[in-house]
């Protein structure tokens, strides 16, 4: 696993188990604040058990995740021959030729780390 994907990680798990402690503690008008508006998360993230959390952190890892294969009809495989370093540049340079041809396009996308399968 990459440092980068790691440190994504372990952002988004600190920021689930933040969310979820705010969302448990007393908020709202009757402690003499503003009233305050829960949202959807943090209805869920009070009643979500810690497996539940990592279910949710593998899946939001599993939908940034890109598999690449050669065209069955092609006789070689080029990719084989590649490194991840270069597996990894050669998709950054598809990912910004994808960006600029998109009108809606994530801004900045960018590819972090290659395995061979």
């Amino acid at each position: 696993m990459t440092e980068g994907l790691k440190d994504k990680m372990s952002r988004l798990t600190e920021a689930a188990s933040t969310t979820a402690k705010a969302a448990a503690g007393p908020t709202g008008p009757h402690q003499g604040g503003e009233p305050a508006f829960t949202t959807y998360m943090e209805a869920l993230s009070r009643k979500l058990p810690a497996l539940h959390l990592s279910t949710l952190l593998w899946t939001h890892i599993k939908e940034r995740q890109v598999l690449i294969d050669k065209d069955p009809a092609a006789t070689m495989n080029h990719l084989a021959e590649l490194t991840e370093h270069e597996l990894v540049e050669k998709a950054n340079e598809a990912l910004a030729c994808m960006a600029m041809q998109l009108p809606h396009s994530p801004l900045d996308p960018s590819a972090i780390g290659a395995k061979h399968l």
